[in-house]
């Protein structure tokens, strides 16, 4: 399984993470200036990982930051919040 999260600004990447458990379940990649939370989420996931080996927790660490920074996770449904609005299409004269 492969999950990723990343922080773009200003057309350059700020930082990278990534897990690639096809490879090896504790694979974690990173790259760049990592926001403050990571840490905490790595040793939780790392904490879990080691308590049970089937399961692949590392795999929730990139989208557990970017839940975190943006408020909601792709895979819990929609968020609380209107993030976009829709507009109609408009008018062929």
């Amino acid at each position: 399984m492969f999950s990723r999260a990343e922080l773009w600004s200003a057309g350059k990447n700020v930082w990278r993470v990534w897990h690639s458990g096809d490879k090896e379940v504790s694979d974690l990649q990173t790259t760049g200036d990592l926001p403050a939370s990571f840490e905490t989420l790595r040793q939780r996931a790392f904490s879990q990982q080691d308590k049970e080996g089937d399961v692949d927790y590392v795999f929730d660490i990139p989208l557990d930051l970017a839940a975190e920074l943006t408020g909601f996770r792709h895979d819990e449904g929609a968020p609380d919040r209107l993030f976009f609005e829709l507009v109609e299409k408009p008018a062929q004269h």
